[in-house]
Parts: C-alpha cells; structure tokens; sequence
C-alpha cells in the first residue's frame, strides 16, 4: 500500500485506504463516523480536516498525525537539527 509507504498525499491516501477496506463512501463514513460529504471532500482534497478527524481515520492503520519533509533526504534534516 503507497499509503503506508508515505507516498501518497492524503487525498489519495484516504481513497486508497477506503478501497483497500472495501468499502463505498457511505459505509466508509458511517465507520469513521464522517458523513459521506467530508469523505468526498478528502478524497477530492478539498476538506481541511481537523486532527480528530485525521486521527479516526489513521489509527487503526497505525498511522499518526505529523509533519513530512519534502524532497530532503532524513539525513540532511538530522544534520542541520543537531548542528543548532
């Protein structure tokens, strides 16, 4: 899965997780406790989900809220945190 991998943004993350579960939308929301509108909008990207929301999706997957870096290798990051 690309979303476990960190290769996904989340609204393709989100869809790519929904379709893993074999679920629609609607059943997908029902389980969250989501309305099908809000999974529309993160799948389309155009929601700004609250961390709640993003915790109830992620948790069971064991995945967790935080910030990535983009196009900087790990240990570039590391080297410039401990220099300061």
């Amino acid at each position: 899965m690309k979303a476990c991998a960190g290769e996904l943004a989340l609204p393709s993350a989100v869809r790519e997780i929904r379709k893993s579960l074999g679920m629609t939308q609607a059943i997908f929301a029902k389980h969250f406790g989501l309305t099908r509108i809000q999974v529309i909008d993160l799948e389309k990207g155009k929601a700004n989900p609250t961390l709640e929301t993003l915790m109830k999706i992620g948790r069971p997957f064991g995945f967790q809220v935080g910030f990535i870096p983009k196009n900087k290798p790990p240990e570039e990051l590391l080297s410039r945190n401990r220099s300061s």
